[in-house]
């Protein structure tokens, strides 16, 4: 139980890894991706639990599946609209992203490997590999929110940062149940890209008229 455990943080790690050197030390979006997704094929590899991958092809269930979708279609609209109130006002947010290879080519590359790559990867390590009981929420919610605020707060007020870990913590887990209920994550991983795209078309529009 102890290693299983010892295994799971090391896993949970690799977010936080990517984050705190491509992101806050090396201020590169690319370096981040790199880092975090090399992490996971490594860490699936070790932990040879190749089925947590192969689990993305099975697992769909028409209504669950629908409605998880929908809900999490819902993510770009909302950050649209809550925009303006959470973002600092003393950030200059197109600058940030620049700064960070995220602008012109490098803002490309990186939404289609939040289409593409992103949900995939992200599902097979936090609800394929780091597994738990889904009848309650779980540390496993809260690493998950958690590295996503690192990144948030040089740029989000720390109300909506709170707000944001919240929800990402009960997406988690409610994606964890989702897995648990279908014996697989292809229902998971659609609803996590539908998110990914939603945020990413918001994203655009947003740096686009700011």
């Amino acid at each position: 139980m102890k290693r299983k455990f010892a295994q799971q943080i090391a896993g949970a790690s690799i977010a936080y890894l990517a984050v705190i050197l491509g992101f806050c030390i090396l201020h590169s979006a690319s370096i981040t991706l790199a880092i975090y997704y090399g992490g996971i094929v490594a860490y699936v590899a070790l932990t040879r639990n190749t089925a947590a991958a192969r689990s993305l092809l099975r697992g769909w269930s028409p209504c669950l599946g629908l409605a998880a979708i929908t809900v999490f279609a819902a993510a770009g609209p909302v950050m649209y609209l809550l925009w303006p109130l959470a973002v600092r006002p003393d950030v200059d947010v197109p600058a940030w992203f620049a700064a960070r290879g995220l602008a012109g080519p490098g803002f490309w590359l990186f939404a289609a490997s939040a289409a593409f790559f992103n949900p995939a990867m992200e599902e097979t390590l936090w609800r394929g590999c780091l597994t738990d009981n889904p009848r309650r929420p779980s540390w496993i919610d809260a690493a998950f929110a958690g590295y996503h605020i690192f990144v948030m707060l040089p740029l989000v007020t720390l109300p909506f940062c709170i707000l944001a870990f919240i929800i990402l913590g009960a997406a988690s887990w409610f994606l964890r149940c989702v897995q648990a209920q279908t014996a697989g994550l292809a229902a998971c991983y659609l609803a996590h890209t539908a998110a990914d795209l939603t945020i990413i078309a918001a994203l655009y529009l947003r740096l686009a008229t700011t």
